[in-house]
């Protein structure tokens, strides 16, 4: 998976030989985007909460020569001929399973903002060799930790 913004790699998926993608969008609390991974080999799908989620869900894929497709309106179905006729099935992963998802990877995208801010503030401490400063800086990004996990 590749940021086009940036031009560099954020995800690498192995295993997955002659995937199939399909984007879908979802609100997770906010409107998020997720991918949907056929591994043919696997006979499965997963959907995975983009930029750095984790699997949302994983589903079974009982077709035989199934397609993942994309619609205009970022969902996704699961194609397949049966007999003379087209089944499509949707990919629908669970919703509280995602908002759950996204809200845990929200709050650890807090917790290393503090952090960070803690190592910046302890950094320009040290390098004023300053001790008092330092304990300045660490109880002002705890209580700024705190702040943000209310």
């Amino acid at each position: 998976l590749v940021d086009l913004r940036s031009g560099r790699v954020v995800r690498l998926f192995k295993g997955v030989r002659d995937a199939q993608c399909a984007w879908l969008q979802l609100d997770d609390g906010e409107e998020s985007l997720y991918l949907a991974i056929l591994a043919p080999q696997r006979k499965q799908i997963r959907v995975w909460r983009c930029r750095f989620g984790g699997c949302a869900a994983a589903f079974s894929v009982a077709l035989e020569n199934a397609s993942l497709v994309q619609a205009p309106d970022a969902t996704a179905f699961l194609a397949a001929l049966r007999g003379d006729s087209l089944v499509l099935e949707p990919v629908q992963p669970d919703l509280e399973r995602c908002r759950a998802l996204a809200d845990k990877e929200r709050q650890l995208a807090r917790l290393a903002g503090a952090q960070a801010r803690c190592r910046a503030a302890l950094q320009r401490a040290d390098a004023k060799n300053d001790p008092v400063a330092a304990r300045k800086a660490m109880k002002e990004a705890v209580k700024e930790e705190s702040e943000e996990n209310v």
